[in-house]
C-alpha cells in the first residue's frame, strides 16, 4: 500500500489542466489499494467549495498547513490552534502596517474579523500585492520577534501558524492514528509551504514549483498524474 499526500492548488487542481484526467488517475490509484490524501493551506470550507463537485475522490484531508485533519466523511481527527500568548500584538502589528488591506481569525471553517480573541488555528490577513516585498519584511519581523509562530506568504495572503505545526507534523499525526509506515508515504507539492512534508517523506515536486523544493525533492513531474502513473509502476 502507498500513501499519496498532493498539495492542492496548483499542484492538484490547476485550472490549465484536465482535472477529470487527474481524477481518474487518482480513482485507478485508490482502486489499486493505495491511499489519497489532500493537504492544503486552505481552511475546509474554502476547499469544499472547489472540490464537492467532483465528489470523494481522497480518503482524508489536511487543511490550514496541517492544523486540521479530516477523514473522508468530514470528521474532525485533529486540531491544532494558535496560542493565544501575543495573538494581539500580532494582530495589531499586521492592522497597523500600511501593506495589509485586511487581518482574520481562520477557525479552519471560516474567517473572522469582528472577534479575534477566539480560538483560531491561524492568523490570515490579505495585503497589498504591489507590496509584497513590504508584506514579507513585515512578516519575518514578527516571527523573529514572535517564536511561537511561524508563517509565509502565499500568493495573496499572509499565512501564520503555531510554530509546531505544518503539513509534515499533520502527515505524522496521520500515521501515528493509522499505523502506517512512512517509507510508504509519498508527497508532491510546488510551493514553500510543502517544503517539510516534501523534505521528510518520499517527496516530489511539480516541476515548475518553488526552486527551494528541488533542494529537497526526490523527483520532478510535470503534473500529478505523471506521478501517479510513475507510482503505480512501482
Amino acid at each position: 500500500m502507498k500513501i499519496l499526500i498532493s498539495d492542492f492548488d496548483l499542484s492538484l487542481y490547476d485550472k490549465e489542466t484536465d482535472f477529470h484526467k487527474t481524477l481518474a488517475a487518482i480513482e485507478e490509484f485508490r482502486k489499486s489499494g493505495n491511499i489519497f490524501i489532500i493537504a492544503t493551506g486552505r481552511n475546509i470550507s474554502s476547499l469544499l467549495k472547489t472540490i464537492s463537485p467532483y465528489g470523494v475522490f481522497y480518503d482524508y484531508i489536511i487543511c490550514g498547513d496541517g492544523t486540521k485533519i479530516f477523514d473522508q466523511n468530514l470528521s474532525e481527527l485533529y486540531s491544532e490552534y494558535i496560542t493565544h500568548k501575543n495573538r494581539r500584538d500580532i494582530i495589531n502589528a499586521l492592522n497597523s502596517a500600511d501593506c495589509i488591506d485586511r487581518v482574520y481569525i481562520d477557525d479552519g471553517y471560516n474567517f473572522y474579523d469582528d472577534n479575534y480573541d477566539m480560538d483560531g488555528t491561524a492568523i490570515i490577513a490579505s495585503f497589498d500585492l504591489s507590496q509584497r516585498k513590504e508584506t514579507n519584511d513585515l512578516l519575518n519581523d514578527i516571527v523573529q520577534k514572535y517564536p511561537d509562530v511561524s508563517g509565509y506568504l502565499s500568493a495573496k495572503w499572509v499565512n501564520i501558524i503555531n510554530q509546531n505545526t505544518n503539513k509534515s507534523t499533520a502527515i505524522q499525526k496521520l500515521i501515528s492514528l493509522k499505523g502506517w509506515n512512512p517509507i510508504d508515504v509519498y508527497t508532491f507539492g510546488d510551493e514553500i509551504n510543502d517544503y517539510f512534508m516534501i523534505k521528510d517523506y518520499n517527496g516530489y515536486m511539480k516541476e515548475n514549483g518553488n526552486p527551494v523544493l528541488k533542494h529537497v525533492a526526490t523527483k520532478t513531474y510535470p503534473d500529478i498524474t505523471a506521478c501517479i502513473e510513475d507510482l503505480l509502476k512501482k
